[in-house]
Formats: structure tokens, sequence, C-alpha cells
């Protein structure tokens, strides 16, 4: 949330540290966001977790898409574009707290994920 506060753009785009998805996809969300979506999220294509993890994720994905009625198939992925709007209202929160794509999901109207590298860690 710390992020969100201090940015200022119209769109915002998180990525995980560890750069377990390539920066190199950024341009492909903000080209999705140029459609009008209000938040564009992405997909692990070909991932490259252990079962466990796939399953655990596919729990996850679940419960997010009935908490919030948006269906996503990959609520994990961090590699997201968000608009300002969508920002703003997360920030008006003072969630201590949460997880960011269900709270930001649940201001958007419109929003789509798109598929996106997920290479070797």
């Amino acid at each position: 949330m710390a992020g969100f506060f201090e940015s200022r753009g119209e769109i915002v785009v998180t990525l995980d540290a560890d750069l377990q998805n390539p920066p190199e996809e950024i341009p492909r969300l903000i080209a999705k966001m140029e459609e009008g979506y209000d938040v564009v999220a992405s997909q692990r294509e070909n991932r490259h977790d252990p079962l466990f993890r796939k399953l655990a994720s596919k729990i996850i994905n679940r419960a997010a898409q009935k908490s919030t009625g948006v269906k996503m198939t990959d609520y994990g992925c961090m590699l997201r574009a968000y608009r300002r709007h969508i920002v703003n209202a997360m920030l008006q929160c003072h969630e201590r707290s949460t997880f960011i794509p269900i709270l930001a999901n649940s201001f958007a109207r419109m929003t789509t994920e798109i598929p996106v590298g997920h290479p070797n860690a």
C-alpha cells in the first residue's frame, strides 16, 4: 500500500520483487489498459511451481472469485496494472492487512487478465 500511496501515474503497475514475471511484459498490460479496463491482471503461463503450490493456488483463486464475483484464474500473480481511481479507492480503505487483488477488484467495473511468461525460478 505504501507504493500505491507514493505513486503518481494514471496507471500503476505492480510487480513481484523477485521478478517471477519479466518486466518486459509491462507494455502488454498497458496496451490492454488502453482498451478501457480498470484492472489488468496476469495469468502465469507454463507455471514452474511444485504441484502443491499449484493446487493451493487453485483453492485461493476459487475463494477470491467467490468473494469478489470477479472470475480471474490467477489471483496470485502480482504483475498487474491498476487505474488511478482504483488505487485511490484502495487507499481510502486504510486497511492494515489486505490482499490487494481482491480489494482492487471490489472497486473495478472492468477487469481482465492476460497470459504472461513464468520463467524458471
